[in-house]
């Protein structure tokens, strides 16, 4: 027979063409087949028969059929419509309709041409270990044990043999045992006494130390080294013993210390708090220096005749009006005593400086000196009224600032009675001497003083 496509001769019975595979019988419709990805090989599809060539028309290529799976290869996403297909036969006497041509290549397909079916999903591999995990080895557990068996036996063969060799050195180590246990007892009879040494030495130190830590407060027996001016200050030097203070420390609080002159006057007095700057001893003896500023002593330094004739007195428990004064050169500043005893002392001071001076008054009946000051007891100036304690101060500030100032009583010289006026005051003299007015007039300019507080003076 011949093939309604190619035209090619076929053997009769033959259901396909063998040159371009078209159907060349017709056979029942095929119930419609569903694919399963990678289990059912679609039918294939049934061959259209082609409309009649024209005359010189190219013969139609048949499709090749799809490609067989590729084991292992990426399998493609899922597409139910890649793997249900639904086939139908040809209806019998009806006229064929020719879908237009599809592309393959370079050349285009007729109608009718057999449509290759969709690729096949890659199948499992056949090596049938279904992708699964490799079983786990025990090669390494076994690798492990072997080591820890080999490292015991090694560890008591070493033990074997160490204790083999003690055994066999024995001897030997006990005679040169012997002799190091005496070498070590004259070491260690060296040691103890370099220890023993070194401990007594440590114990003295610390005895000496807690004896330095200690605190005295015994009440010293005190000397006057010194006495000298600082400024307006009086700044006296002291030594003081007091074998019960061994090397302790003084520092008790309220202690006023009074100083007398060789003649028994009081011309120093202050309370002092140790315990700011302790006093320390050394084998029962300290030394100290203390000042008195100018309202605490009550004769000039360069007056004093026996420094180290002085006497002090030293009390305990004592209270100091106001506070310290700032201390002077490292000299140790201290409150002043009760008003009334510095009242009563400043006093005396001033009848005993009147005594001092008046032999120094007579050269001045026939020569000049300058006045810098006359004060009377209560008087008020500028709002404060003079006590004793003030005239004695500013005298001791005049006389550090010029050494021959001199104090007097005005009542004792006529220049001061001669107009009939009370002249109950002190008059402090600079005790300079001057030939004429206008010279010691000069003088009082040239050292800063106005009119009104130094002026030319003579006692007639």
């Amino acid at each position: 027979m011949q093939c309604p496509q190619c035209h090619q001769q076929v053997d009769d019975g033959e259901g396909f063409c063998w040159n371009c595979g078209a159907r060349l019988q017709q056979e029942q419709p095929m119930a419609d087949a569903t694919r399963v990805a990678g289990m059912t090989t679609p039918p294939p599809a049934a061959a259209v028969p082609p409309a009649p060539s024209a005359p010189g028309a190219a013969e139609t290529s048949v499709l090749p059929p799809a490609p067989a799976p590729v084991y292992g290869a990426q399998e493609p996403a899922y597409d139910p419509s890649m793997y249900e297909e639904t086939v139908a036969g040809p209806i019998v006497g009806t006229s064929s309709v020719v879908p237009p041509a599809v592309p393959i290549g370079d050349a285009t397909a007729p109608t009718g041409a057999a449509v290759p079916p969709p690729a096949m999903p890659p199948m499992t591999p056949p090596n049938g270990d279904g992708g699964g995990k490799k079983p786990k080895s025990n090669r390494g557990l076994i690798i492990t044990l072997i080591v820890l068996v080999v490292i015991m036996l090694a560890a008591i063969g070493f033990w074997i043999w160490q204790s083999a060799h003690a055994n066999d050195t024995a001897e030997p180590q006990d005679s040169s045992s012997q002799q190091q246990t005496a070498d070590d007892t004259s070491s260690d009879d060296a040691d103890d006494s370099d220890d023993k040494s070194d401990a007594d030495a440590k114990d003295k130190k610390d005895d000496k130390d807690k004896k330095k830590d200690a605190k005295c407060t015994a009440t010293p027996d005190v000397d006057v080294d010194d006495l000298t001016a600082n400024g307006d200050s009086l700044v006296a030097t002291l030594s003081l013993t007091a074998k019960s203070c061994e090397t302790g420390s003084y520092a008790e609080p309220n202690i006023e210390i009074t100083v007398k002159n060789d003649d028994g006057d009081v011309i120093a007095a202050a309370v002092y708090d140790f315990s700011k700057r302790p006093i320390t001893f050394e084998d029962g003896e300290a030394s100290t220096q203390i000042a008195f500023n100018s309202r605490q002593h009550w004769q000039p330094a360069d007056e004093i005749s026996s420094p180290t004739n002085a006497k002090v007195i030293w009390q305990t428990n004592q209270k100091g009006e106001g506070k310290a004064s700032g201390d002077v050169s490292g000299a140790l500043g201290g409150a002043s005593i009760d008003t009334s005893d510095n009242e009563r002392y400043a006093q005396l001071a001033l009848k005993r400086q009147l005594n001092d001076d008046a032999s120094q008054t007579s050269q001045f009946y026939s020569d000049y000196t300058t006045q810098l000051s006359s004060k009377k007891y209560n008087m008020n100036i500028n709002g404060k009224a003079w006590k004793y304690t003030d005239i004695y101060e500013q005298f001791l500030k005049l006389h550090y600032k010029h050494p021959n100032a001199i104090l007097i009583w005005a009542a004792d010289y006529y220049n001061y009675t001669k107009h009939g006026h009370a002249a109950d005051y002190y008059v402090i003299l600079s005790g300079e001497t001057f030939s004429r007015a206008d010279d010691a007039t000069a003088w009082c300019s040239a050292n800063g003083y106005a009119a009104e507080d130094c002026v030319a003076v003579d006692l007639e």
